[in-house]
């Protein structure tokens, strides 16, 4: 699928490559430098969304929405390819989100971190600097399958050794998606602490829409900082989530006595808007809808989607979700809603429907509504359903087929057993989560991709807590069945693809007999999708991108505790490929082990926590 134009990926980061994993002197932290107009250079706006550049005698079919942005992307300067550059400083700070203090880990000292905008085919050169006292710390780029570019994913312990206190890492890559995404630190604690923002890649779309409101994450929010909750979450269930935060903002409470505030977005009635919905959360899943308002959902994570109709959406973590919806109620005051839904563990909030509130909010206030201070009185009209679980029926603008060879045998080759138990570490019995009997355990100083550079997989392969599966032929499927065997619904997550999703099942074991239930005709892709309890998660992988990859569940404390996989892809062609990175990394690798031998703070868990 990647064909050859992943070779024009390769040569123009290649003009890069001394940027790659390089320290870089640290500078002052100036958030966005350059910031792209969204709208493309020639066709695109609110009359055709589906255009994005013209044809033209350097581009004969131009870019829309049918482009396959997997295999192309706008790559000519001289038609407006840009270098878009920004600085991420991460540090200590004081913040009240929810209207109670709090110190965090942030980034360009506010929370969310500054949104991360490019045009579609543009290259992102960015700055991380670690301005933490005590913390390394790295940046991974959600849902970016970084086209031949593995060093740059940001996974310390996997592609990159982490960032010490004082350095700055310079990550060099190009926009080949559009669409919605976030940025977070895969530095154990600090995703949860703060060190997380939003990306927006202006690209066509496959419906009409007047305004782009951007980006509007949404996440769980906790009293205690994230090395003790997750130190809670060891030898107990996971800890109680304080409330959430809406674009980083929250009331405690309804009505005057809260603290806080309510994020407020203007909308003018008759127009019709695009919503960039992203679910960045620790731990929580959510039912997600607009008071008296319908959602046309136009793409799931990065992939294009045909309009699909709803009056609310299933939002797993890590998931993202660009809606349209046209403001064509009374002018009022609405409010957008997020609840977690009761039962089948999606997560335990004091905010939501479980504590017996409804006070996740955010308000959608229309220009000239007549009471433009006050609380909305909208009434949700939705009955939800309470599982914890994708939706169905949304079938993808390209259209890309899985062959139907799986021949499913029920071993290592093809099944991933998923269990929960226990272990002892440093005198403590704590729970584990185990693929095939085995946990995730990296070690930050001796990353995966430093082994395959330096020409020595086998010693990495062999190394406990790996858990490598090494994929080695090109431009194949690999077929896989997740096999939940306990009551958890588990997020999980892919990086370097978008995975096919073939079939979700709750409460059911699958077999060889099931392989003709599974759908292999334009199935969904996304980089994000459930394992449903007790049940199975069937998907396929097209290696079209050699890299190493980490596959995980998206709840914080279970990849902590074990619950990852390594897919290492073609690994003679990352030798052979991006060789260039590993003189960058054995410099980088020698300065984070200098700084971590002098420091009394040790990693404390998988070296995965997202929290």
């Amino acid at each position: 699928m990647l064909g050859s134009n992943l070779l024009l990926a390769s040569l123009a980061l290649g003009l890069a490559s001394a940027g790659l994993l390089q320290e870089v002197p640290a500078k002052a932290s100036t958030g966005l430098l350059a910031k792209r107009a969204g709208e493309g250079p020639n066709c695109n706006g609110p009359n055709d969304r589906g255009c994005w550049r013209s044809p033209s005698p350097a581009e004969p079919t131009g870019f829309n929405i049918d482009t396959d942005s997997e295999t192309v992307w706008p790559s000519n300067v001289a038609q407006g390819q840009t270098t878009t550059t920004y600085t991420l400083t991460v540090a200590e700070k004081t913040l009240a989100p929810d209207g109670d203090g709090k110190l965090m880990q942030v980034i360009n000292g506010v929370y969310p971190g500054p949104v991360i905008e490019a045009n579609w085919g543009d290259v992102l050169v960015i700055d991380v600097v670690n301005n933490l006292t005590n913390n390394g710390t790295s940046m991974h780029w959600h849902g970016v399958i970084q086209a031949n570019s593995t060093t740059q994913d940001g996974v310390n312990g996997i592609t990159e050794c982490p960032i010490e206190p004082g350095a700055t890492r310079r990550y060099t890559f190009i926009a080949t998606q559009h669409g919605t995404s976030w940025y977070h630190s895969h530095y154990s604690g600090q995703y949860g602490d703060g060190v997380a923002g939003t990306i927006k890649i202006n690209g066509p779309a496959s419906m009409k829409y007047d305004e782009d409101l951007g980006t509007f994450p949404i996440t769980d929010w906790y009293t205690d900082n994230s090395y003790l909750a997750g130190f809670k979450s060891e030898q107990g269930g996971p800890p109680r989530a304080k409330g959430a935060l809406i674009n980083g903002k929250m009331k405690s409470a309804p009505g005057p006595n809260g603290k806080g505030a309510y994020e407020d977005v203007k909308i003018e009635k008759g127009k019709t808007y695009r919503l960039r919905l992203i679910n960045t959360s620790v731990d929580m899943m959510y039912k997600v809808s607009l008071d008296n308002h319908r959602f046309s959902v136009i793409a799931a994570d990065f992939v294009p989607i045909k309009p699909w109709n709803t009056t609310w959406l299933f939002m797993a973590i890590g998931q993202r979700y660009d809606v349209v919806f046209t403001a064509n109620q009374t002018s009022d005051r609405y409010w957008f809603r997020v609840e977690v839904p009761p039962g089948k563990l999606c997560g335990n909030n004091a905010m939501s429907l479980g504590a017996g509130q409804h006070s996740i909010f955010a308000i959608f206030s229309y220009l000239n509504a007549p009471k433009p201070n006050d609380e909305p009185t909208s009434k949700s009209q939705e009955t939800y359903t309470v599982e914890c679980a994708d939706e169905k029926g949304m079938i993808p603008v390209t259209e890309k087929n899985v062959t139907n060879i799986f021949d499913f045998k029920g071993d290592a080759t093809d099944k991933m057993n998923l269990v929960q138990g226990t272990r002892d570490k440093h005198g403590r019995r704590i729970n584990s989560w185990t693929i095939n009997d085995k946990e995730i355990d990296i070690q930050w100083e001796n990353p995966t991709l430093e082994y395959l550079l330096n020409n020595d997989l086998p010693t990495i392969q062999n190394r406990p807590g790996s858990n490598i599966y090494t994929l080695k032929e090109a431009n194949q499927f690999y077929y896989w069945v997740i096999q939940n065997t306990g009551a958890n619904p588990h997020p999980i997550h892919l990086h370097g693809h978008d995975f096919f999703i073939l079939g979700q099942q709750a409460d059911s074991t699958f077999t060889a007999a099931m392989t003709n239930t599974l759908q292999f005709t334009n199935p969904l892709r996304r980089d994000v999708a459930m394992l449903p309890p007790k049940g199975y998660l069937a998907i396929a992988i097209y290696t079209n991108n050699p890299g190493v990859w980490l596959m995980h569940c998206h709840i914080a404390w279970h990849v902590s505790q074990g619950l990852g996989v390594q897919f290492v892809e073609r690994p003679d062609e990352i030798l052979r490929d991006q060789h260039v990175g590993l003189e960058a990394m054995n410099s980088s690798c020698a300065a984070w082990d200098k700084w971590y031998a002098g420091t009394q703070f040790k990693q404390p868990d998988s070296g995965l926590r997202l929290f």
